[in-house]
């Protein structure tokens, strides 16, 4: 959008901005998700002023059940089964192909510094090593950030870097096509690793992983979206406690 004056973007009637707001002066990028059925786009203009939109776009989303509700962005085509016969809880899939993800936009809440931090899904992988299933990095070549994948040798890995390459933490390996447990945990900088609740391995890992903005959050494929994951996930949670 660009002009001069303000861009809100609010749920249902509202029109003071809730969902977000952003000064044009002369141009910005604002993205939001949506909290209902309903979305109203609104622009002030300062004075007599031009005012010129382009480049919308309206996407299908995954509910973020937590409390703070900020979805999940579809890219290609995400399938849903239940995670056994007769289940009601349903499992994520996207046929292993590097087109189909989940992406959130960058959100500050998911900027943790050099704090505790939990991740915590349930998987079943069928697919081969280095394919990421939750990353959150400025880009694959500084790695800075925080990623989760399949690594070599069918090994849950864990990259926490702040640009000073702190080597990856792995251990524990993962049985395709069986369900699975994981959970990375990292408490007064020190990051632990679990299958199945059982502990694989531990170790410093104290690096900020604190992203610039504009950095999504990637499901099922990596920040370059190049090394997609092709197995099932469900109950996938992230926070900022451990």
């Amino acid at each position: 959008v660009s002009g001069n004056g303000v861009l809100y973007v609010s749920s249902q009637n509202a029109w003071n901005g809730n969902l977000g707001e952003a000064i044009l002066s002369p141009s910005t990028t604002l993205t939001v998700t949506a909290t209902s059925t309903y979305m109203r786009v609104d622009i002030t203009a300062t004075g007599i002023s031009t005012v010129q939109v382009d480049n919308v776009s309206v996407r299908l989303a995954e509910e973020d059940r937590s409390v703070n509700g900020n979805g999940l962005q579809v890219f290609g085509s995400i399938t849903k089964d239940p995670v056994a016969s007769g289940a009601d809880l349903v499992a994520y899939s996207t046929g292993n192909s590097a087109s189909n993800y989940l992406s959130q936009p960058y959100n500050a809440d998911m900027n943790v510094g050099t704090g505790d931090l939990c991740f915590m899904s349930w998987v079943k992988t069928n697919t081969a090593t280095y394919n990421y299933f939750f990353d959150r990095r400025q880009d694959q070549g500084t790695a800075i950030g925080f990623a989760i994948l399949v690594g070599g040798n069918q090994e849950l890995t864990v990259i926490a870097r702040d640009g000073n390459n702190q080597s990856a933490l792995s251990g524990g390996v993962f049985t395709q096509n069986v369900w699975t447990h994981v959970c990375v945990a990292r408490r007064s900088g020190m990051m632990f690793i679990y299958l199945d609740g059982k502990l694989v391995n531990s170790g410093v890992r104290d690096a900020s992983i604190d992203v610039s903005d504009g950095t999504p959050t990637h499901i099922f494929n990596s920040s370059g979206s190049t090394n997609a994951f092709g197995g099932y996930m469900a109950l996938t949670r992230f926070s900022a406690t451990a």
